[in-house]
């Protein structure tokens, strides 16, 4: 049998099996009061009022939540005799998903703000050496590809020594995850992605700047 469950995000997921279903509460990614369905089911209820999984949250789950089911269909219906405590319940399970959500999207923007504001000072303060380079007859090309081979050497090393690190962290976060994989591919490539572009901006912009300025001048202005 195969079960159809509401994420924390509000959003349906399934056909799940019922080993998958019991292995996603061994694991967290569920709670006694998820709304759920089975496929011959026309409401949605919590999973602890299905009998195949009550004895999977052990004694703490609420009777009252067991006994209880949810109508997909209630408000539409008319019927309003629903259970608050599965509708506070699952509010928060999405207030609380939701406020992951921005609190990631914040600390990605303060990273790639802080990554962007390293880079680009580390290289406006080498004006002088590339205005100099410039004057002994290199051509600023291959002076701005120098900074950015420099540039993507540490961008390397910082990107294994952070995906060591967000690697362990996936696993200790693994369990308040729903509806997503711990090492999901679309997340990580999109952040590491971002950071990519804004190192490399960070470096190419002053790069290109001081390769544009007269050697003399900027030599004199150091």
């Amino acid at each position: 049998m195969t079960y159809t469950i509401i994420g924390g995000d509000g959003k349906q997921y399934g056909p799940v099996s019922g080993e998958d279903l019991l292995k996603w509460i061994s694991e967290g990614r569920v709670n006694a009061q998820s709304m759920a369905k089975a496929e011959s089911d026309a409401e949605f209820r919590p999973l602890a009022a299905f009998p195949e999984f009550a004895g999977a949250f052990g004694t703490h789950a609420s009777t009252a939540d067991a006994t209880t089911p949810f109508s997909a269909t209630a408000l539409a219906d008319g019927d309003y005799d629903l259970d608050i405590g599965s509708c506070i319940s699952h509010g928060c399970e999405l207030v609380k998903n939701n406020f992951g959500v921005v609190f990631g999207g914040v600390a990605l923007t303060l990273a790639a703000i802080g990554l962007y504001g390293v880079l680009s000072y580390g290289v406006a303060r080498r004006k002088g050496e590339i205005a100099l380079r410039i004057a002994l007859g290199a051509q600023p090309g291959r002076v701005v590809a120098m900074i950015l081979g420099e540039t993507t050497g540490l961008l390397f090393a910082g990107l294994v020594l952070g995906g060591g690190l967000a690697y362990a962290a996936s696993l200790l976060i693994a369990s308040r995850l729903y509806g997503v994989a711990p090492q999901d591919p679309l997340s990580l490539g999109l952040a590491t992605g971002l950071l990519v572009a804004v190192a490399m901006g960070a470096a190419y912009l002053p790069a290109q700047r001081a390769s544009r300025l007269d050697p003399m001048t900027a030599l004199r202005q150091e």
